[in-house]
């Protein structure tokens, strides 16, 4: 195993072999910018679109998130997480339909909403409803490989979208950055960190703070947490949580952990304001740790991405559960029923 100061009966527990799918992270953001989807985007190259609207649920829609702060300087993207599409959307804007398994309501919702405004759809999907849709409608398809749990395709959904921006126009080539993430992730090995930090996080509820600007990071953490350990976990933003959060401490208990996410390009005030949030707390008994995460922007967030899944993974052997189902949430689709 990786190292022996964890105990390898642990590993029993990942019988669906989760660990294989973060060790590809680098793999998987190799991969994906690697597809060429122009010839799928032929009557899509060269237009002007008004607005981006990314559609997509869970681990389909989180990449539209990071893709916010990674092109926050060159394309304005809009993510949308429900069943309807902003009212300002139009049939000039490029309306994107993101959903693993093919099947997702919300995201189903957002297509026939796009239909009926007669957008610039593009679907992107492993199969299920939103394939059928696109085979019936002529709609423009890109096929995402099959065997993954949605929340573990999020690298190459990153990069995919990359390369479909750049075919469109609307980004600036990203090949040189690609490489450079993907070489720097390979000679990493953060699961010593992981196994440390896990252990501090047994029987503790984690918090994980970061700044607004690197808010999807640290949403992405609790996310990973709540699918893989199945325990929860929650994520606030500074300077935000000065003004409310941070009062809670007065009257609370100390089964938190605080997990701070630091970046070299935070603001300075925010980074003054993470040291004088971490002084109060740990006054009020409560633990907390600080990572403070280097190297250019797309480095900083797959660096992020990656040391999050590995810590939510080996909480979830210390929890003695099988990171790779989510069998509450599969019953909770049942019980909802399909949707029409």
């Amino acid at each position: 195993m990786t190292d022996k100061i964890f105990p390898d009966d642990y590993y029993k527990y990942d019988d669906f072999n989760y660990r294989k799918y973060i060790k590809q992270i680098y793999k998987d953001l190799d991969n994906g910018y690697v597809e060429n989807p122009r010839n799928l985007l032929e009557k899509y190259i060269g237009k002007k679109y008004s607005k981006v609207f990314i559609c997509g649920m869970g681990g389909s829609g989180i990449a539209s998130d990071l893709l916010k702060i990674y092109l926050e300087e060159e394309v304005d993207i809009t993510t949308v997480k429900d069943y309807k599409l902003p009212i300002n959307a139009s049939k000039e804007d490029l309306i994107i339909i993101s959903s693993y398994s093919g099947n997702t309501e919300e995201a189903i919702s957002c297509y026939r909403e796009a239909r009926r405004i007669n957008a610039n759809i593009l679907i992107i999907c492993s199969g299920g409803k939103l394939d059928n849709y696109a085979e019936q409608t002529n709609t423009p398809l890109i096929r995402l490989p099959q065997g993954y749990q949605p929340r573990a395709a999020l690298a190459y959904c990153f990069s995919l979208f990359l390369r479909i921006f750049e075919e469109l126009g609307l980004i600036k080539n990203k090949e040189k950055e690609v490489d450079e993430v993907t070489s720097y992730l390979s000679k990493q090995n953060f699961e010593k960190v992981a196994m440390d930090l896990s252990e501090k996080l047994l029987d503790k509820t984690p918090l994980i703070y970061t700044t607004t600007k690197h808010e999807a990071i640290g949403y992405r953490w609790k996310t990973q947490i709540n699918e893989n350990a199945k325990t929860l976990a929650f994520n606030s933003l500074i300077p935000e949580l000065n003004h409310n959060e941070l009062n809670g401490y007065e009257n609370t208990n100390t089964n938190f952990h605080v997990i701070f996410l630091t970046f070299t390009d935070d603001f300075y005030r925010n980074k003054k304001r993470i040291q004088v949030t971490k002084k109060h707390i740990t006054k009020k008994g409560v633990t907390a740790t600080e990572l403070e995460i280097k190297g250019n922007k797309l480095i900083k967030i797959f660096s992020a991405l990656t040391l999050g899944d590995w810590i939510s993974y080996y909480l979830a052997l210390r929890l003695e559960t099988n990171p790779w189902p989510v069998d509450l949430i599969e019953d909770f689709k049942k019980d909802l029923g399909p949707f029409v």
